[in-house]
């Protein structure tokens, strides 16, 4: 696992993941579109707080990408 390869691929998908984390988190009004209607319906929370939520863990995976940091799964 040591190749060149697979570090560039970790690393892009580590800023694909903060990038869209941090472009929640600048309008998540506009990123509400991506939940179906009928799942809003049955949230007990607004749309709004979901995205704040789901921008927190696309930053959290795209910084544990880019850092290597990730549990051993067996």
């Amino acid at each position: 696992m040591n190749k060149l390869s697979f570090h560039i691929l970790r690393v892009g998908l580590g800023i694909t993941f903060l990038w869209i984390g941090f472009m929640i988190f600048k309008d998540p009004v506009s990123w509400e579109g991506f939940i179906k209607p009928w799942v809003k319906n049955l949230l007990p929370v607004p749309a709004e707080k979901i995205m704040f939520n789901t921008a927190i863990l696309d930053i959290a995976v795209g910084a544990f990408l880019i850092i290597n940091l990730h549990p051993l799964i067996i």
